[in-house]
């Protein structure tokens, strides 16, 4: 029984591992994605380097309007509390193009 538990924490530990060191690596050498899309954003040309503090590189972003919300009207409040947890975070990063 007990050797089942420590088989699985060690396992899921080995697991972390790889991915964390897999994700350093991949990110020393830097990750150039084409085009990324989600929800109502699309990013054209996203570069990301880790050179001790985060490079990221964008070309291009396209905000689409949400086909639901018939409203045309910018919620201003919400556009500043974003802006506003983004400068909290600006610290990570070296660049910011």
């Amino acid at each position: 029984m007990i050797s089942k538990i420590y088989f699985s924490i060690v396992s899921l530990l080995i697991f972390i591992f790889l991915l964390l060191f897999i994700g350093f690596v991949i990110l020393q050498n830097g990750l150039f994605l084409n085009e990324v899309s989600f929800s109502d954003i699309q990013i054209k040309q996203l570069y990301i380097k880790w050179n001790e503090k985060l490079d990221v590189s964008i070309h291009e972003i396209k905000v689409s309007q949400n086909k639901t919300n018939t409203q045309a009207d910018i919620n201003y409040k919400e556009l500043g509390n974003s802006l506003q947890k983004l400068s909290r975070t600006s610290h990570w990063f070296n660049v910011l193009v």
